[in-house]
């Protein structure tokens, strides 16, 4: 009983398709970070990540304004600093 993945697996290939998505910089002005994650889209990336770097805008922030300004990308969240966050 062969399959995809015994056949893929004896090729040398991965069963999982490669994946290529954007990570815009977060600490850029918000209009160029919506600017580049719009283009990104247009240009066919199905994914658009976002990260907290240093003090700048907080992630979910980004993610969020991202989120309203695009249609068919996923957002993803990368690094997500809890020291940044009050508990209450």
């Amino acid at each position: 009983m062969g399959g995809a993945r015994e056949a893929n697996r004896e090729l040398g290939k991965s069963s999982h398709p490669l994946r290529f998505a954007v990570s815009p910089q977060n600490d850029r002005p918000i209009a160029g970070t919506v600017e580049h994650a719009r283009l990104a889209e247009a240009l066919g990336y199905p994914e658009i990540w976002t990260n907290e770097n240093g003090h700048y805008r907080g992630i979910f922030t980004v993610a969020l304004t991202i989120a309203a300004h695009t249609t068919t990308a996923q957002i993803g969240l990368g690094i997500v600093n809890p020291f940044h966050r009050h508990p209450s």
